[in-house]
């Protein structure tokens, strides 16, 4: 993302992105982004994609929930309801419950689960997930 001069928010393709995605262990992008990076709107074929570029694992959130792929199967949870409000901060959300349920020893999909879980919570009020 980029901001231009006018104030408004643009996304803009990666560059080198092929050159510097392997010194990345795990991207976090959003449906919108993956879009960008990879120039298709469906987001399995983008985590694929995303992820022959170099990083480890790819998690991509979207409307009804959150992907990861690791280079061998695609793992899906699904975000419980939410309001329009709480959206903002719900990628550093996903991704850092994701990389708590790692650290405690989690599978990856029963990581990805706790994300979803978690995310879905913070969602459901603006501002920094409080617990």
């Amino acid at each position: 993302r980029r901001v231009r001069e006018d104030g408004e928010m643009v996304r803009e393709d990666w560059e080198n992105k092929e050159k510097y995605m392997r010194y990345v262990d795990l991207l976090k992008v959003d449906s919108k982004e993956a879009e960008v990076l990879t120039g298709t709107k469906e987001i399995e074929k983008s985590v694929i994609m995303l992820h022959e570029f170099g990083s480890d694992l790819v998690i991509l959130t979207h409307s009804n929930g959150v992907i990861l792929y690791d280079g061998k199967k695609i793992y899906r949870s699904n975000f419980g309801s939410w309001k329009i409000e709480g959206r903002t901060g719900r990628g550093d959300t996903c991704v850092s419950s994701f990389i708590v349920g790692l650290k405690r020893g989690y599978s990856l999909q029963k990581a990805l689960d706790f994300s979803a879980d978690i995310t879905t919570k913070k969602m459901n009020y603006p501002g920094p997930y409080a617990g």
